[in-house]
């Protein structure tokens, strides 16, 4: 009798190895696009952090945007509110933009 090969049940872990090592060789899995006002800002990153941080935007920013995060064909848009956009990417102090940022990681 002869033993068939199992079927390999891909992990969590065997998904992370794989994508560490593309985000090594210069894949970027995370894009993103911050519409606000009538404007469009887009970043490019491996990791959230890097997508958020990657944005160019004005110091004066104001008003609520739509942030859409799209991953491997699949995208999520939220609505922030005008509060978080200012702290995150205008001038704010450096404790309310981490309690910002990480409201909005939360959302994704």
């Amino acid at each position: 009798m002869t033993s068939r090969p199992k079927n390999k049940i891909k992990t969590d872990k065997d998904t992370k190895v794989v994508e560490e090592f593309a985000i090594a060789n210069g894949y970027k899995p995370y894009k993103a696009t911050l519409k606000i006002l009538g404007r469009i800002y887009t970043s490019e990153g491996a990791t959230v952090d890097e997508v958020l941080d990657g944005f160019k935007t004005q110091s004066w920013i104001k008003g609520a945007g739509v942030l859409i995060v799209e991953k491997d064909g699949v995208k999520k848009e939220k609505i922030i509110a005008g509060n978080h956009i200012r702290n995150v990417f205008g001038m704010a102090s450096g404790s309310m933009r981490a309690v910002s940022l990480k409201w909005i990681k939360q959302l994704f």
